[in-house]
């Protein structure tokens, strides 16, 4: 039986930050579970491009179809959270992160659970060739208007009320999860 806190390590950011890269190595390396929102939710939009086409804007069309996506993502969350089972998340988190109250709404009120928030922020040139070098049919538009969409989203910081909050500034991913075991460490010893 599980005695002391559960963790709740959450990375957010934009698409193409490294969330999916450090989080899955951080996976890995530690054998806690992990929800990836593309993994979640891409065989369900996939399929409903088939099945209807995009109607818009691939952008436009993952905004409609948004609120059911993360809810099939917070849905996993707090399962996991209910059996109080330390888990990992990537997801852009757009909106959540705006939310301050976010996190509470997702612990059940009799369960010790505590939530790391990594925020995934590579420099430009990074982010630009972590974009290319993935080459999903998703960026096309972003990469289109890239210094648009870089000029729209630079300033964006997470509201949420984590237990612990970092931003992650990198200019390489090894380096970038080198800090996130730094500061895993140290909300280990003071929740000690």
């Amino acid at each position: 039986m599980r005695t002391g806190p559960s963790i709740l390590i959450v990375f957010s950011g934009q698409p193409g930050t490294g969330k999916t890269t450090v989080a899955r190595k951080l996976a890995r390396d530690t054998g806690i579970a992990y929800l990836d929102y593309d993994t979640l939710v891409q065989p369900f939009l996939r399929g409903i491009e088939k099945e209807y086409g995009l109607g818009e804007s691939r952008l436009e069309f993952y905004r409609k179809w948004r609120q059911q996506s993360y809810g099939t993502l917070v849905a996993a969350m707090r399962e996991n959270i209910s059996l109080n089972c330390p888990l990992i998340v990537s997801a852009p988190f757009s909106a959540e992160m705006m939310d301050p109250s976010f996190f509470s709404s997702l612990r059940e009120e009799d369960l010790d659970t505590r939530v790391i928030s990594f925020h995934m922020v590579p420099d430009d040139a990074v982010h630009l060739e972590m974009l290319q070098r993935r080459s999903s049919y998703r960026d096309e538009e972003i990469l289109e208007d890239w210094e648009g969409y870089l000029a729209s989203h630079r300033n964006e910081k997470p509201l949420w009320n984590a237990d612990a909050e970092y931003e992650i500034v990198f200019s390489d991913t090894e380096e970038a999860y080198k800090a996130v075991l730094s500061a895993i460490d140290e909300c280990k010893k003071i929740w000690r």
